[in-house]
């Protein structure tokens, strides 16, 4: 029948079929579309939602890493505070075994009124203030700084005399000590 149909109408139907076809894929298309379109939203709402809990871990780790930079600093404090205590251990001046050193030196009669004792004084000139109480405890004082194997160069700078007290002359000697003070 189709073959008896004039040429008018076949040419027609062909075009209606040729239409439905392009309507079918002209809807294919939009429904694609729409699904691209929700994939693409769903994707961009959780980026979006990524991106915002990232930027609420930054800030929390900001605000972290403030309250730490303060324990960071006491620690470094606290670390070159250690380091200088090492330090100082390293050394290990025994300053009682200085002191006795020191006191076998001193004849009886004197006592000491000042003394400089640091890890940096051998070799160096100090300055020693005692009281005697006599003038013969004076030079025996001078005399057995000068013959001790802890101190060298021993000179006064000044004898004074005062009239009250059983310690009747006050005394500043400029003493070298030696390293064998520090050392022993």
């Amino acid at each position: 029948m189709i073959n008896l149909l004039p040429l008018n109408e076949k040419k027609l139907i062909r075009a209606g079929r040729a239409n439905r076809l392009l309507i079918r894929y002209v809807l294919l298309i939009l429904a694609l579309m729409v699904g691209l379109t929700a994939v693409f939203s769903f994707v961009w709402l959780y980026l979006r939602n990524t991106e915002q809990s990232a930027q609420r871990k930054i800030a929390e780790s900001e605000a972290s890493s403030k309250q730490l930079q303060s324990t960071v600093s006491q620690i470094e404090s606290f670390k070159s505070n250690l380091s200088s205590a090492n330090q100082i251990l390293a050394k290990r001046i025994d300053y009682s075994g200085i002191i006795l050193r020191y006191a076998s030196t001193i004849p009886s009669g004197v006592i000491i009124d000042t003394m400089t004792l640091s890890p940096t004084i051998a070799g160096e000139p100090t300055e020693l203030v005692a009281q005697a109480k006599d003038a013969a405890t004076v030079i025996k004082l001078k005399d057995s700084l000068n013959d001790s194997p802890y101190f060298s160069d021993a000179y006064f700078t000044e004898v004074s005399r005062n009239a009250e007290g059983p310690y009747q002359y006050t005394i500043r000697l400029s003493v070298t000590i030696k390293q064998e003070l520090l050392d022993d």
